[in-house]
């Protein structure tokens, strides 16, 4: 079976030390986008998530991109390491193999005194 991309990617407000879960993905017609979050692995099919990342350009705080599967909030038993920036781009990478039917979350959290926008970024293969 031939793996197809999978990606889903945005850019979120972020309030003062807030946090935003599962933000609304951008949609513009690339090849394996997710519209919405949380993702659920389809029947027959096998996820893998390789890179995961966020921009966060003239930020005084740290921006954390945190994937989780599983319901309900993140645990360190369902969470996937996270990505840490303070300026620029970050990205973690991994290979993380989900079967049909995990639910695949993801957290953002602003630890600055003031609302930020960044942009962030997950992606990989379904088979």
């Amino acid at each position: 079976m031939t793996a197809a991309p999978w990606l889903v990617y945005g850019q979120t407000t972020v309030s003062a030390s807030g946090t935003v879960t599962n933000p609304t993905p951008n949609v513009n017609g690339l090849t394996g986008e997710v519209s919405s979050l949380p993702y659920t692995v389809p029947a027959g099919k096998t996820l893998t998530v390789t890179v995961w990342g966020m921009e966060s350009y003239n930020s005084t705080g740290v921006s954390i991109l945190q994937p989780w599967i599983g319901a309900g909030p993140v645990t360190n038993a369902k969470a996937i390491p996270p990505t840490q920036a303070t300026q620029g781009t970050r990205q973690t990478t991994g290979n993380f193999v989900f079967p049909a039917g995990t639910v695949l979350n993801i957290n953002l959290t602003n630890t600055q005194a003031s609302s930020f926008v960044f942009g962030w970024f997950a992606s990989g293969t379904l088979a």
